[in-house]
């Protein structure tokens, strides 16, 4: 409390004004079960035994993953569409892609050989304002 006063004297003149039984459990007249605490929160602390030793997003991971399969029983890859899936990855690259091999074995007919094509015309533009340089 002492500390308390030396950092902020109006939370510790709050705090002694106000009822003990209002923010002290030691003195809470009621049973535990009477605080605000939830049956879930009892159930999940043993679940989390072992996986509080694990690195933060390993264990938000384990938490998501335990809670959508314990409350809805929801694989939360349903929720994903298929072309997002390792399978359909898979599947896109089994078939067997044929290389065009070399231009020198392509067969091209004479008159597309024969048709000469250059690039576009086009005049290149000052970034600053758009301007032809």
């Amino acid at each position: 409390m002492d500390e308390l006063r030396k950092l902020y004297q109006k939370a510790y003149d709050y705090v002694v004004n106000a009822e003990l039984e209002k923010w002290s459990r030691v003195h809470c007249p009621q049973r535990r079960y009477r605080l605000i605490t939830t049956n879930t929160v009892e159930c999940l602390n043993p679940c989390f035994r072992f996986a509080r030793k694990l690195p933060m997003l390993t264990l938000a991971e384990f938490i998501r993953d335990m809670l959508q399969r314990w409350e809805r029983n929801l694989d939360y890859t349903s929720l994903c569409a298929n072309y997002y899936k390792r399978e359909t990855l898979k599947d896109t690259y089994s078939v067997p892609i044929m290389p065009v091999g070399h231009s020198n074995t392509w067969v091209v007919p004479e008159d597309i050989r024969q048709r000469v094509v250059l690039p576009p015309k086009s005049k290149r533009t000052n970034n600053n304002n758009n301007k032809p340089i």
